[in-house]
């Protein structure tokens, strides 16, 4: 019985490991991913901020305004 409980418990304690290993790998890759989407907005941001905010908010709901009429039709 000992040795039954005891092999139980290897075969447990491996699929804990390869669980918690594989949820740590999740969550690296969904940081990277995060910081990939932050990276490329800090390298947008500058050149939005650069030319005047205003025109490039224009630029936006122009933008905006003409896909939905697009949805409409």
């Amino acid at each position: 019985m000992l040795t039954f409980s005891f092999i139980y418990f290897e075969v447990y304690r491996n699929h804990a490991i390869q669980a918690t290993k594989l949820c740590f790998q999740t969550i690296l890759l969904s940081l990277t991913l995060r910081r990939r989407k932050l990276r490329q907005k800090r390298f947008t941001l500058p050149a939005t901020v650069g030319s005047n905010n205003c025109g490039f908010a224009r630029k936006k709901e122009k933008r905006s305004g003409s896909s939905s009429h697009r949805s409409l039709s």
